[in-house]
């Protein structure tokens, strides 16, 4: 079946335009669902600066890590801390706490296992939904019973060190169109503070911004409605991206992995979208792809050299782009095998 040529335009400047965008809309709902896997949760994160006492090393009996931080929503309900296990499983118990600066009562108080902690991984201390909170001033403590050393937990060195989680009531949000929209305002200014969010949202747009890249022509006179000066810089710029769409495309895909690699912590969504755009411009743009064993190999030892200097999560990300790459190459060098089977 022959395609018309205006056919042919509709779904090159249409319709292939448009479900990317519409993947990019639902990559982004999926991420903010997985974040927290409740929409009705919103999370502050703080850095060490909030902690008023910590051990140097271990979290010895009698010990306690002391944090305060203001409540910057309301229905408080959970704090996360990352912990240090010195990769051992410990028998020691901590006593966590929670009460508003300048109170003498403890509003929520219970003992806790550190053989459940994971290394570097927020363990969360869950407890009572503090209604009322935004605005308020809170401490929490969490102290060891039974600690001593080589039997007992620590304090991470990443940060945030801490986050706070606040969970609205379904009630509330649905009780009318105006709630549902201040919340959903509230929500999304919440994830634009999330790295990883955001990072993962940049990578999920690559898709239409490279295909948008490949389509785009020389510059050609814009609407008249424009100014004649706006009209020139449009020309021009499209004019430079036209002329460097290798280049450019090289750029913007280096610079996904580079977020990928230090801010997108977990899934593996991104790393597929990735590579999905790394074999596309490899073969569309014809480049050899022995450069992506180079990259492989550069990938690995950026890994290592990452998980010498304690960089575990960029270790991890880095150690997945080199088994990443070797499989686009690995893939591309079998079917170059297959296809040229009969003259080897």
């Amino acid at each position: 079946m022959v395609i018309s040529k205006q056919i042919k335009n509709i779904i090159i400047n249409y319709v292939i335009p448009a479900i990317l965008i519409g993947g990019w809309g639902l990559f982004v709902f999926y991420k903010a669902y997985v974040i927290e896997n409740v929409f009705t949760i919103v999370t502050d994160s703080y850095s060490k600066a909030n902690l008023s006492r910590v051990p140097n090393e271990e979290l010895l009996k009698g010990y306690k890590i002391v944090g305060s931080f203001k409540a910057e929503y309301d229905h408080l309900g959970i704090i996360g801390f990352r912990f240090w296990n010195f990769f051992r499983i410990s028998k020691d118990r901590v006593i966590f706490r929670i009460k508003e600066v300048g109170s003498e009562t403890w509003l929520y108080e219970n003992i806790y296992g550190v053989d459940q902690f994971q290394p570097h991984q927020f363990f969360t201390f869950g407890f009572p939904i503090i209604d009322g909170a935004l605005g308020k001033n809170f401490v929490f403590e969490i102290e060891s019973t039974a600690g001593r050393p080589g039997d007992a937990t620590g304090v991470s060195d990443q940060d945030p060190i801490f986050i706070a989680k606040y969970q609205y009531p379904k009630s509330v949000i649905t009780s009318s169109v105006d709630e549902m929209t201040r919340f959903s305002v509230l929500k999304l200014f919440n994830l634009l503070k999330n790295s990883e969010f955001t990072s993962s949202v940049y990578i999920y747009l690559l898709p239409a911004v490279l295909y948008t890249l490949y389509i785009l022509g020389p510059g050609k006179a814009v609407t008249k409605t424009l100014g004649w000066q706006l009209r020139y810089v449009i020309s021009f710029i499209r004019n430079i991206l036209y002329r460097n769409k290798i280049g450019v495309s090289h750029l913007l895909l280096a610079s996904g992995i580079v977020v990928d690699t230090f801010f997108v912590k977990n899934g593996d969504l991104t790393l597929f979208i990735l590579m999905a755009i790394t074999v596309a411009i490899w073969v569309i743009y014809k480049r050899n792809f022995d450069e992506i064993f180079t990259f492989a190999t550069v990938s690995l030892v950026a890994s290592v050299v990452a998980y010498c200097l304690n960089g575990f999560q960029i270790a991890e990300r880095g150690g997945s782009w080199a088994w990443a790459f070797l499989v686009i190459w690995g893939v591309n060098r079998l079917t170059w095998v297959y296809i040229n089977r009969k003259s080897l």
